[in-house]
Protein backbone atom coordinates (compact mmCIF):
# COMPACT_ATOMS: atom_id res chain seq x y z
CA UNK A 1 0.00 0.00 0.00
CA UNK A 2 1.04 3.73 -1.13
CA UNK A 3 0.06 6.84 0.38
CA UNK A 4 -2.32 7.41 -2.40
CA UNK A 5 -4.10 4.42 -0.89
CA UNK A 6 -4.48 5.59 2.57
CA UNK A 7 -7.69 7.06 1.39
CA UNK A 8 -10.04 3.82 1.95
CA UNK A 9 -8.73 2.76 5.23
CA UNK A 10 -9.11 6.34 6.44
CA UNK A 11 -12.61 6.90 5.44
CA UNK A 12 -13.31 2.98 6.50
CA UNK A 13 -12.03 4.19 9.82
CA UNK A 14 -13.68 6.91 10.30
CA UNK A 15 -17.25 5.14 9.58
CA UNK A 16 -16.45 3.08 12.34
CA UNK A 17 -15.71 6.01 15.07
CA UNK A 18 -18.49 7.89 13.36
CA UNK A 19 -20.88 4.77 14.59
CA UNK A 20 -19.21 4.42 17.51
CA UNK A 21 -19.84 8.27 18.68
CA UNK A 22 -23.31 7.27 17.32
CA UNK A 23 -23.66 4.46 19.93
CA UNK A 24 -21.77 5.92 22.97
CA UNK A 25 -22.89 9.76 22.91
CA UNK A 26 -20.30 10.81 25.73
CA UNK A 27 -17.70 9.64 23.46
CA UNK A 28 -14.87 12.57 23.01
CA UNK A 29 -11.88 10.72 20.68
CA UNK A 30 -10.70 10.96 17.46
CA UNK A 31 -8.64 8.95 15.03
CA UNK A 32 -4.87 8.64 14.57
CA UNK A 33 -2.93 6.70 12.64
CA UNK A 34 -0.57 4.67 15.14
CA UNK A 35 2.39 2.34 15.85
CA UNK A 36 4.47 1.18 18.67
CA UNK A 37 7.08 3.89 17.61
CA UNK A 38 4.46 6.49 17.30
CA UNK A 39 1.46 8.26 16.04
CA UNK A 40 0.33 10.80 12.79
CA UNK A 41 -2.99 12.15 12.08
CA UNK A 42 -4.87 10.06 9.68
CA UNK A 43 -3.71 12.30 6.35
CA UNK A 44 -2.63 10.86 3.60
CA UNK A 45 0.13 13.17 3.33
CA UNK A 46 3.41 11.43 2.54
CA UNK A 47 5.82 13.89 4.44
CA UNK A 48 3.81 14.63 7.63
CA UNK A 49 3.56 10.88 8.13
CA UNK A 50 7.11 9.90 7.39
CA UNK A 51 7.57 12.99 9.83
CA UNK A 52 5.65 11.25 13.12
CA UNK A 53 6.62 7.79 12.35
CA UNK A 54 8.92 7.11 9.55
CA UNK A 55 8.59 3.41 10.52
CA UNK A 56 5.60 3.07 8.72
CA UNK A 57 6.85 3.25 5.36
CA UNK A 58 8.64 -0.07 4.13
CA UNK A 59 12.49 -0.40 5.35
CA UNK A 60 14.17 -0.35 1.79
CA UNK A 61 17.17 1.30 0.46
CA UNK A 62 14.76 4.04 -0.94
CA UNK A 63 13.73 4.72 2.88
CA UNK A 64 16.56 5.31 4.09
CA UNK A 65 17.40 7.59 1.68
CA UNK A 66 14.42 9.16 2.34
CA UNK A 67 15.71 10.05 6.07
CA UNK A 68 18.86 11.68 4.95
CA UNK A 69 16.42 13.64 2.44
CA UNK A 70 14.21 14.25 5.72
CA UNK A 71 17.05 15.58 7.90
CA UNK A 72 18.59 17.34 4.99
CA UNK A 73 14.57 18.96 4.57
CA UNK A 74 14.39 19.92 8.23
CA UNK A 75 17.57 21.52 8.17
CA UNK A 76 16.95 23.98 5.22
CA UNK A 77 13.64 24.85 6.95
CA UNK A 78 15.13 26.03 10.26
CA UNK A 79 17.97 27.79 8.72
CA UNK A 80 15.53 29.86 6.21
CA UNK A 81 13.17 30.39 9.52
CA UNK A 82 16.32 32.25 10.92
CA UNK A 83 17.81 33.99 7.75
CA UNK A 84 14.47 34.32 5.55
CA UNK A 85 17.01 33.47 2.19
CA UNK A 86 15.29 33.04 -0.75
CA UNK A 87 17.66 30.46 -1.93
CA UNK A 88 17.03 28.50 1.05
CA UNK A 89 13.80 28.34 0.52
CA UNK A 90 13.97 27.50 -3.01
CA UNK A 91 16.07 24.71 -2.19
CA UNK A 92 14.04 23.39 0.65
CA UNK A 93 11.17 23.13 -1.70
CA UNK A 94 13.11 21.50 -3.81
CA UNK A 95 13.98 18.95 -1.14
CA UNK A 96 10.21 18.60 -0.24
CA UNK A 97 9.40 17.84 -4.10
CA UNK A 98 11.73 15.40 -4.33
CA UNK A 99 11.17 13.88 -0.72
CA UNK A 100 7.21 13.55 -1.58
CA UNK A 101 8.06 11.91 -4.56
CA UNK A 102 10.55 9.22 -2.89
CA UNK A 103 8.23 8.43 -0.44
CA UNK A 104 5.36 7.91 -2.53
CA UNK A 105 7.18 5.43 -3.80
CA UNK A 106 7.53 3.38 -0.72
CA UNK A 107 5.29 0.59 0.53
CA UNK A 108 3.61 1.53 3.50
CA UNK A 109 3.59 -1.03 6.41
CA UNK A 110 0.19 -2.07 6.15
CA UNK A 111 0.17 -3.50 9.92
CA UNK A 112 0.34 0.01 10.51
CA UNK A 113 -2.75 1.14 13.16
CA UNK A 114 -5.60 3.36 12.89
CA UNK A 115 -6.19 3.52 16.30
CA UNK A 116 -8.51 6.08 18.70
CA UNK A 117 -7.00 9.10 20.92
CA UNK A 118 -9.52 10.45 23.87
CA UNK A 119 -10.00 14.08 24.56
CA UNK A 120 -11.56 12.98 28.12
CA UNK A 121 -10.74 9.47 29.83
CA UNK A 122 -13.66 7.47 30.31
CA UNK A 123 -12.08 4.31 31.79
CA UNK A 124 -16.17 2.48 32.18
CA UNK A 125 -16.89 3.83 28.43
CA UNK A 126 -13.08 2.14 27.36
CA UNK A 127 -13.98 -0.90 29.09
CA UNK A 128 -17.16 -0.78 26.59
CA UNK A 129 -14.80 -0.11 23.80
CA UNK A 130 -12.44 -2.49 24.39
CA UNK A 131 -15.15 -5.23 23.62
CA UNK A 132 -16.77 -3.52 21.13
CA UNK A 133 -17.55 -5.59 17.99
CA UNK A 134 -16.73 -2.92 15.72
CA UNK A 135 -13.01 -2.18 16.80
CA UNK A 136 -10.75 -4.56 16.27
CA UNK A 137 -10.79 -7.27 18.93
CA UNK A 138 -7.59 -9.11 18.18
CA UNK A 139 -5.21 -6.12 18.60
CA UNK A 140 -7.40 -4.05 20.81
CA UNK A 141 -5.69 -5.14 24.79
CA UNK A 142 -8.34 -5.71 27.35
CA UNK A 143 -7.17 -4.78 30.03
CA UNK A 144 -8.05 -1.96 32.30
CA UNK A 145 -4.58 -0.58 32.27
CA UNK A 146 -4.75 0.21 28.42
CA UNK A 147 -6.32 3.18 26.91
CA UNK A 148 -5.43 2.01 22.92
CA UNK A 149 -8.50 1.45 21.01
CA UNK A 150 -7.45 -0.17 17.44
CA UNK A 151 -10.00 0.06 15.09
CA UNK A 152 -8.12 -2.03 12.39
CA UNK A 153 -4.58 -2.19 10.23
CA UNK A 154 -4.23 -0.46 7.17
CA UNK A 155 -4.37 -4.27 5.34
CA UNK A 156 -7.99 -5.20 7.01
CA UNK A 157 -9.56 -1.25 7.09
CA UNK A 158 -9.01 -1.37 3.19
CA UNK A 159 -10.16 -4.75 2.29
CA UNK A 160 -13.51 -3.60 4.47
CA UNK A 161 -15.36 -1.87 1.91
CA UNK A 162 -19.56 -2.16 1.32
CA UNK A 163 -19.86 -4.68 3.78
CA UNK A 164 -19.02 -2.26 6.67
CA UNK A 165 -21.43 0.39 5.67
CA UNK A 166 -23.98 -2.56 5.63
CA UNK A 167 -22.76 -3.66 9.21
CA UNK A 168 -23.01 -0.18 10.71
CA UNK A 169 -26.36 -0.08 9.15
CA UNK A 170 -27.72 -2.91 11.04
CA UNK A 171 -26.60 -1.19 13.97
CA UNK A 172 -28.52 2.18 13.89
CA UNK A 173 -30.89 1.81 16.48
CA UNK A 174 -28.27 2.82 19.10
Amino acid sequence: MRVRELHNPIANAQAILKKLKIKYQTLDAYLVIGSQYGQSEPVPDAIRLFEKIPSAFVDSTERKEALILFDMYQSLVRRNRDLKNLFLKDLSELCKQRLDILLSSIEIVESTQLQMRFGQLDYDLIAKLQVDPLVDQGLTPKTKASINIVLGTLASLRRRDANLFDVLNDHSTY
